[in-house]
């Protein structure tokens, strides 16, 4: 929308989607800390409060504040906004001295225990325009998921996975390897980018399609295609063309 500014096509969705969702991210919050309430994760695997749905919950208020901010409300833009800041600020529960958690578990307002495990979502804070790409922890955060994922030429879901293995070195996931691309595409690594873009093209199949993931002897475990991993291939491809993703 912020491209083509396609009003009769959004203005339908406005109200029952865009406020609807937004309210609903808005009311789901943990009272102390203002952090989303518990949910799954990601990857489908265990309840808290994680770090990844914390940056896409600040993406979209940010983004109905935009939409709100187009059809004139303004007050509720800057509650979205307000909600989005306050978030913002509480990221820094998660930071633990050389990367971002993945999940922290909070009682009576104070976090009671922190998840650690290094995980690839992580890279995903500035792809989502939550935290900027010079900032010091996430360069920080970034040496770490790279260090300990590192597989190969491609990266791992995240430290210790065992999906689909008996045991071992994790699996490269396809996703988190372009995620790491992308994120190379907006440092100005092009070099870097393209290698990390053009493995993910030799281990797809000979027909351009993608799966989910391989094991370090090149075998393909799981489901393939996987649209998630095609889609992340276009963000990449994006992101080398233009060393931004906001088509603004």
């Amino acid at each position: 929308f912020s491209k083509w500014k396609d009003v009769d096509f959004i203005k339908t969705y406005y109200r029952p989607m865009v406020k609807g969702i937004a309210d609903f991210l808005v009311n789901y919050r943990e009272k102390m800390t203002g952090l989303p309430l518990p949910s799954f994760d990601l990857w489908e695997e265990r309840i808290g409060i994680h770090f990844y749905t914390t940056i896409t919950v600040i993406a979209g208020l940010r983004a109905a504040a935009d939409f709100a901010r187009f059809f004139g409300e303004d007050e509720l833009a800057r509650k979205y906004e307000k909600v989005a800041d306050q978030m913002r600020n509480a990221v820094d529960l998660f930071w633990v001295g050389d990367h971002y958690a993945r999940t922290i578990y909070i009682k009576e307002g104070q976090v009671h225990k922190i998840d650690e495990t290094v995980d690839s979502s992580t890279l995903l804070a500035p792809i989502f325009n939550v935290i900027p790409i010079g900032n010091s922890r996430f360069a920080k955060n970034l040496e770490t998921v790279i260090e300990k994922l590192s597989v190969k030429r491609g990266l791992a879901r995240y430290e210790g996975d065992q999906y689909l293995k008996g045991g071992g070195t994790p699996n490269i996931w396809f996703i988190s390897t372009l995620w790491l691309s992308e994120v190379y595409s907006l440092m100005g690594e092009k070099e870097k980018a393209k290698e990390k873009l053009d493995w993910a093209l030799s281990k797809s199949l000979p027909t351009g399609v993608m799966p989910e993931q391989i094991d370090e002897n090149d075998n393909y475990p799981s489901v393939s295609p996987l649209a998630w991993s095609h889609a992340e291939l276009i963000r990449a491809i994006y992101a080398l063309r233009n060393g931004a993703l906001d088509p603004k």
